[in-house]
C-alpha cells in the first residue's frame, strides 16, 4: 500500500467518522458515552460498510475494555500528562522522548530490521544509535534525523507480519489500547525474548533498578506524543474507526 493509498483510506475514515459525530450527540465532558452498536444507528446486516474489517470475534470483551482504557485515561493519564506540560517545556520534552527512544527503541528497531533480513535498514537503525549517542549527547538530540536517517519503528509483530502471518483477532489491551493476537505476541516476543534475554545494552537490569519512575516516565512521554482522545467527536463509530484505523496503520508499517 502506497502512502497516498493509504491517505486516501484514512480520509474516508475520519470524513465518516465526523459526519457521524455530527449527527450524534457529544456526551457531557466526564461522562460516559452512550452503549451503541452499529445495529441501533440503522446499519442493517448484508449491507457493504466501510467500517466493517474482519476477525473481532472478541467484540464484546474488546469494547468493554476499550472503555476501560477511556476512563483510565480520563482519570489517570490526561491529568498526569497536564503536570508533565506543565513542568517540562516542548523542547525538554522532545529532548526526553529522543533520549528513550535511542536506548529504548532503537536496540527493538535494529534486532527486528536483522530478523527481517534487512541489512539496509539494520545499517540505518545502527547508524541512527551511534550517532545520536554520541554526537546527540547520549540521544537528547537527534542529528541522524538531519543526515537522513530518520526514524523507523520496527518491531516483532511487524516481524511476522513480512513472513506473512496475519493479523489474527482484533485485541484491545488494558491500558496500551489497540491490537491483535500477532502484535500482542509481537510485544511479548519484543519485552520477553530480545528485551530480557538478549538485552544488548544491558538496559533490563538498569530498569530494574530504575522501575519506579522509568515506567512511568514512559508511559507519560507515551501519552504526550498522541493526540487522540477517547470519545472526543461523539461518534458512536468510534470503536470500528479505530479498529479499522489501526489495521490500516500495521498494514502500512509491514509494507514500508
Amino acid at each position: 500500500m502506497t502512502m497516498t493509498a493509504l491517505r486516501r483510506r484514512i480520509s474516508l475514515l475520519v470524513s465518516v467518522a465526523l459526519v457521524a459525530g455530527c449527527a450524534a450527540p457529544k456526551p457531557d465532558p466526564g461522562s460516559d458515552p452512550p452503549d451503541r452498536t452499529l445495529q441501533t444507528v440503522g446499519y442493517e446486516p448484508g449491507q457493504p460498510s466501510v467500517f466493517l474489517d474482519p476477525s473481532d470475534p472478541w467484540e464484546g470483551l474488546n469494547r468493554r475494555v476499550y472503555n476501560f482504557n477511556s476512563k483510565f485515561d480520563r482519570i489517570i493519564f490526561l491529568p498526569a500528562r497536564e503536570i508533565y506540560r506543565t513542568i517540562f517545556p516542548q523542547f525538554a520534552r522532545n529532548g526526553i522522548n529522543n533520549a528513550l527512544t535511542n536506548w529504548f527503541g532503537e536496540w527493538r528497531n535494529l534486532t527486528n530490521a536483522a530478523l527481517q533480513f534487512r541489512p539496509v535498514l539494520a545499517g540505518k537503525v545502527l547508524g541512527r544509535f551511534v550517532i545520536n549517542t554520541t554526537v546527540g549527547i547520549g540521544g537528547i538530540m537527534d542529528p541522524a534525523k538531519e543526515l537522513g536517517l530518520t526514524y523507523q519503528r520496527e518491531d516483532f509483530g511487524q516481524t511476522l507480519g513480512r513472513w506473512g502471518v496475519g493479523h489474527g483477532p482484533y485485541l484491545v489491551l488494558p491500558f496500551y489500547g489497540p491490537s491483535s493476537v500477532r502484535d500482542t505476541t509481537g510485544l511479548l516476543v519484543d519485552y520477553w525474548v530480545l528485551y530480557r534475554w538478549i538485552n544488548p545494552f544491558g538496559l533490563a537490569e538498569w530498569e530494574q533498578d530504575q522501575i519506579l519512575w522509568v515506567a512511568p516516565l514512559r508511559a507519560v512521554n507515551a501519552r504526550d506524543r498522541v493526540a487522540f482522545q477517547y470519545y472526543e467527536t461523539g461518534s458512536p463509530f468510534e470503536y470500528i474507526f479505530v479498529r479499522r484505523l489501526y489495521y490500516e496503520l500495521r498494514e502500512f508499517q509491514v509494507q514500508e
